[in-house]
């Protein structure tokens, strides 16, 4: 390894040594380097100094953050914490050394460190995985905390003294001539960073910057835009087994609540170095594509009476934000308070719509008593005893749901219709995820018009035979969404399936996340998330059924005889049948 100089022990294909903490980072910024193509490089130089300079030309914080249109956190806390991020990031994988933060500037070389961790395709070149920038993360939170002013920083929790010298010695393995980061334990440790856990006030920073930058690309002024629904939904749900204000969460726990429920929250920490690889050069990658795509649609405003730019933010931590695009920039197929709350409306709205859909409906939760005297509750199953919940006391909270189905809707009233990609996301006030490969059985969703109202992850309900009765008998699976015919009220139940009678497909880790929701509803938006097409699509068989309505009321009057008899021949009525519905 050229300079590099180690007393070394080979065990098959592996060199074991010993180099200072300075040779090592210079070894990972060289690494950094090659990770990259000369096309990126010319790219980020470009970029950063409008022409092709040297490894160590410096471009302060202030002007990284302007080219990057992030200039509004120059003079915001959260650029403070942003920037001590990415000290130390750039400090990989010798974290734990003292950091400067007096000049408030990165050498090129830190950029490329920058770009290669962030970037996934840096990572996997390093032999790197998702799972170790989450960790990397977790850890860089658990020492970056905004307050400290002074022009030095050391990350704390160091388990030994002196380990931030730069003449100490640390392990290095390499193998058939590459350096096997992932095997070093300088990089298995962090540095021995101290990975206690993480605070509720450094995660709450941290989202505060997250979820801003996730809609920024919709509107320039999204920092300046209050998330704080969103937030706490993400950190009591994080935080769920917590019993105050100042504890901490492990890791362990921290990346499966991650994984589960909120996929997509780091995304805008790994596209924030996007423009540096793509703006200039125009590449056709299709990370390039989807940044030069999204480009010219700043201030777009959305003055939906669900959906808005922070709970788009919230949206796109489970679904990658440009999957949101038609949400965004559409309106909605059906709005209750612009179309009226009624199944039917629903149908005609939704109906010749074959692409996928986005539910939205907020409301207020309320307690079990508040339905005693509705039919919707007098047959509802009760719920299995829930340890830890705390939901089912608890009135006027806002409550906050969505469902993403890939089928187009369609009344079934004895079946079920959607496929087993589709999701039932709680937003508020926790965010849980629930979709099929996980937790839903194969019950999928229904949608009636005879009175049973809609639901998903459970049969449909059967109607009682008697009119006067007029009731239901409901079959719920270990999770559904159950929604009245009224579109006043609904029940979202997660089944604690420890109980012998539980209807869940599998199990489900977060035990604590069971529930039995009332809730009334104040609004429900549906978005088309297809393309242009799909809403012309739509559009134009709305129409064709419109003139075949039009066809059949104008045979109607002028000869009802002649009318009919065309319509026996066709074989649309006849006998015992009637009419054709519309």
């Amino acid at each position: 390894m050229g300079n590099i100089t180690s007393e070394e022990t080979k065990q098959g294909a592996l060199t074991a040594s010993q180099v200072t903490r300075e040779q090592l980072h210079t070894a990972f910024k060289r690494e950094a380097k090659e990770a990259l193509t000369n096309i990126e490089l010319i790219s980020i130089s470009h970029f950063l100094f409008g022409n092709i300079v040297g490894l160590n030309e410096r471009i302060s914080y202030d002007e990284l953050l302007e080219k990057l249109g992030l200039k509004v956190l120059s003079t915001d806390d959260r650029g403070d914490l942003l920037y001590k991020f990415l000290k130390i990031v750039s400090s990989s994988p010798c974290f734990s050394n003292t950091i400067d933060l007096g000049d408030k500037s990165f050498s090129l070389y830190d950029v490329l460190i920058l770009v290669s961790i962030l970037n996934g395709k840096g990572l996997i070149r390093l032999g790197l995985n998702d799972e170790y920038l989450i960790h990397l993360i977790f850890i860089v939170l658990i020492s970056s905390s905004s307050s400290s002013s002074s022009s030095s920083f050391r990350p704390g929790g160091l388990t030994q003294e002196g380990d931030n010298e730069a003449n100490d010695k640390v392990d290095f393995i390499i193998e058939n001539n590459r350096i096997k980061w992932g095997l070093l334990p300088i990089m298995q440790s962090f540095d021995k960073l101290e990975n206690s856990g993480i605070s509720r006030s450094n995660l709450h920073d941290f989202l505060n910057i997250l979820l801003p930058l996730s809609v920024h690309q919709y509107n320039s002024e999204s920092f300046t835009l209050n998330y704080t629904t969103q937030i706490h939904a993400i950190i009591s749900t994080i935080y769920l087994t917590s019993s105050n204000t100042d504890d901490t969460i492990r890791f362990e726990t921290f990346y499966t609540r991650y994984r589960n429920n909120y996929p997509h929250l780091f995304d805008p920490i790994k596209k924030l170095l996007y423009p540096l690889l793509y703006d200039s050069m125009g590449s056709s990658s299709d990370h390039a594509m989807d940044h030069i795509k999204d480009k010219g649609k700043r201030n777009i405003e959305l003055n939906h009476k669900i959906l808005n730019l922070p709970l788009l933010s919230q949206l796109s931590t489970i679904l990658d934000v440009d999957s949101l695009n038609m949400a965004v920039n559409s309106k909605p197929l059906y709005q209750g308070s612009r179309d009226g709350y009624s199944i039917n409306s629903i149908q005609s709205h939704t109906l010749n719509y074959r692409a996928s859909t986005l539910l939205l409906i907020s409301g207020k939760t309320v307690s079990e008593e508040r339905h005693h005297g509705s039919s919707f509750f007098s047959k509802f199953p009760k719920f299995h005893p829930v340890m830890n919940s705390g939901l089912k006391s608890k009135e006027k909270l806002k409550f906050q749901i969505a469902v993403f189905l890939t089928d187009q809707w369609r009344v079934t009233n004895t079946k079920t219709f959607g496929s087993k990609d589709f999701k039932i996301v709680q937003l508020s006030p926790f965010q849980l995820v629930l979709d099929s490969s996980s937790t839903l059985r194969d019950d999928y969703a229904y949608f009636s018009n005879i009175g049973c109202g809609l639901g998903f992850g459970s049969k449909p309900p059967v109607k009682s035979k008697d009119i006067k009765n007029n009731s239901l008998r409901f079959n719920l699976g270990g999770v559904s969404l159950t929604i009245d015919n009224s579109l006043e009220m609904g029940n979202f139940r997660v089944e604690d399936m420890s109980t012998q009678s539980s209807t869940y497909a599998t199990s489900c880790v977060d035990k604590q996340l069971f529930n039995d929701i009332w809730f009334t509803i104040n609004e429900i938006e549906i978005y088309g998330l297809g393309n242009v097409q799909s809403l012309k699509d739509q559009k134009l068989a709305m129409e064709w059924e419109e003139r075949e309505a039009e066809r059949r009321r104008g045979i109607g009057n002028k000869d009802y005889q002649e009318g009919r008899a065309l319509l026996e021949l066709a074989g649309l009525v006849g006998g015992a049948q009637s009419g054709g519905s519309i």
